[in-house]
């Protein structure tokens, strides 16, 4: 039964995304950026966890809405097996490299890195190995190694998604805020409506009383802001009735989101933004941080190539000259910023 859940699952996911990319390209107002599409990053028993780069922030509606769909589709299966079978759902962003990091684990050399990177420590090889996947087309690790993530915004998606019920789809507030966001696109907002219990997306989120997560935000309760996805649609809405825990309008939404995240103070906790899109823009602190990190990775790669025998330096050369895309494009939007500011 785990087999064909692991295999209906992730048919119906990759079948739901490719469909909303067909309504978004089709509705889309502006430059189409094709979107990735989702890799299965881990399983554990009957547990699945998806990973997927976005590069819109509108493209966040997009894959919710998927996933949401992808469970509608599969409950039915997994009920002809069981009744008492059903799935949970939970939703959260994690930005890199600050803050959160890629990792490469395994007993793979990688090509020499380790042997002539050896007077280095582990965060460097990483970073040399990283510097390798992606500078490669297409990107290739050597035999026993794959990549992982580390970092706060994981252990809270972790968490959040422990507390998740058959009905509750619990979403971090990061993403919740960014979805907000993409709701007040008219284009987005003319595809489909995203949470099962509203009449359209101006309410979408239902934001229950906030819990102590172990481990997270020094033990500041965290907001718990879910998605209805549940299946009794009349019961649900006479529940939250008496409940007074009815959806909130997405503006609201995103001003609670926002206003919680300002008033935590934490390094780790920010709205999030992705490069080349418009909607939000990095802290001055994480700026601070990125050219810090940057100028570090930029040494690390200078003292392995200073180190690489003289024989594969041609090669080593046309490696690090071929720079990680989003390392570029960061750097040149974070450098523009820096430059208009001391301008000011």
């Amino acid at each position: 039964m785990v087999t064909h859940f692991y295999r209906d699952f992730s048919t119906n996911f990759v079948t739901e995304c490719q469909k909303f990319e067909r309504l978004y390209k089709n509705n889309w107002i502006g430059e189409w950026k094709d979107p990735a599409l989702p890799f299965l990053w881990k399983a554990a028993g009957d547990e699945l966890i998806y990973c997927v780069h976005l590069t819109d922030h509108r493209f966040s509606v997009l894959f919710v809405s998927a996933w949401v769909e992808a469970i509608k589709a599969v409950r039915p299966i997994l009920q002809t097996y069981s009744l008492k079978l059903n799935l949970k759902a939970s939703a959260w962003l994690a930005g890199f490299p600050i803050n959160n990091t890629e990792v490469i684990l395994g007993l793979g050399d990688s090509n020499g890195i380790s042997l002539a990177g050896s007077h280095n420590t582990a965060s460097d090889q990483n970073m040399l190995k990283l510097h390798k996947h992606y500078s490669e087309k297409p990107a290739a690790l050597s035999v026993g190694e794959a990549v992982d993530f580390i970092g706060p915004s994981l252990d809270i998606g972790f968490r959040l998604g422990s507390i998740a019920t058959t009905r509750r789809m619990i979403c971090s507030i990061e993403l919740a805020w960014q979805i907000c966001k993409a709701l007040e696109d008219k284009n987005v907002r003319s595809v489909r409506d995203l949470a099962e219990n509203c009449k359209d997306n101006a309410s979408v989120f239902h934001i229950s009383e906030r819990q102590i997560l172990k481990g997270v935000l020094d033990g500041i309760p965290y907001p718990i802001i879910w998605i209805d996805i549940g299946e009794h649609k009349k019961f649900n809405s006479v529940e939250d009735k008496i409940f007074a825990n009815a959806p909130h309008p997405t503006e609201n939404t995103a001003k609670y989101c926002q206003a919680f995240v300002e008033s935590c103070n934490m390094g780790y906790l920010s709205l999030p933004f992705i490069v080349n899109d418009q909607h939000s823009e990095p802290r001055d602190s994480y700026i601070q941080k990125y050219k810090k990190l940057l100028s570090k990775w930029e040494k690390v790669l200078k003292d392995h190539e200073d180190a690489t025998p003289k024989e594969s330096q041609e090669t080593t050369m046309t490696l690090t000259a071929r720079d990680h895309a989003m390392i570029k494009i960061l750097r040149k939007r974070l450098e523009e910023k820096i430059t208009k500011q001391s301008k000011q």
